[in-house]
């Protein structure tokens, strides 16, 4: 099926969407217009939203191992430029759901999936890469860098928990109508909040400058702080009782 980008923008680009997208400059100007363009490409093969997303698992699958065990530069920047295509992938799965007018609970289910892989496989995997690039670290403070793949695997952990406390308590409901699920309903705190959270946010250019600047160690002490702030913060609203 051959779609312009008029077409996209009018016809899957909803107000709602643009909405949330505010809530992160990145994904507004930058990954969510690339995303137009790879979305003409699968809709001229007749692409199914899943099968995109299924596709979106590769880049992963590849870039979770490069940035944990790469012992170069260019093996980490490599792993990172692997998540910018998953996040632009990311985009345009829904995209073609929402144009085709093909959402399914299914294909749903499968982008959970993959999604939760990168949301626990990124902080895990900076966390190893720390490891491996101890000995380059320029910031050093006479650690056992062992912590930060345990840092990594603990952010990993946090980055989930309340998302599985989230879903259990708003099962069955719209996700349209609560703060949580919705982020066009975000407070500004809460989207700047998520901007530094989110690795489709700040994570993925800090890391890259981390790289770059031999302090991914750093990089993980403050995420650790950040992930700690956040469980906090969320799980004492979620437990709540309204």
């Amino acid at each position: 099926m051959h779609v312009t980008l008029k077409e996209i923008k009018e016809r899957a680009y909803t107000i709602d969407k643009q909405i949330q997208d505010k809530t992160n400059p990145f994904v507004f100007f930058l990954y969510r217009p690339v995303s137009h363009y790879l979305t003409k490409v699968f809709m001229l093969f007749n692409c199914s939203p899943t099968f995109v997303t299924w596709v979106s698992l590769i880049p992963l699958l590849i870039g979770i191992p490069l940035i944990s065990f790469s012992t170069s530069i260019l093996g980490r920047v490599a792993g990172g430029i692997m998540f910018v295509l998953w996040i632009v992938l990311d985009c345009v799965d829904g995209t073609i759901a929402r144009l085709t007018k093909s959402t399914t609970k299914h294909g749903d289910l499968i982008d959970a999936t993959v999604g939760y892989i990168a949301l626990w496989g990124f902080p895990l995997a900076i966390g190893m890469a720390a490891y491996s690039d101890r000995l380059n670290s320029r910031f050093t403070f006479g650690e056992n860098f062992v912590l930060c793949v345990y840092m990594g695997g603990i952010q990993a952990v946090f980055s989930i928990f309340p998302r599985l406390v989230m879903h259990k308590k708003y099962q069955g409901s719209n996700p349209k109508e609560n703060s949580f699920q919705n982020r066009g309903k975000y407070s500004k705190i809460a989207s700047i909040g998520m901007f530094i959270l989110d690795c489709h946010g700040m994570p993925i250019v800090i890391y890259f400058v981390s790289v770059f600047f031999h302090t991914l160690n750093i990089m993980v002490y403050i995420y650790m702080c950040i992930y700690t702030l956040y469980l906090v913060a969320v799980m004492s609203k979620l437990l709540k009782e309204n």
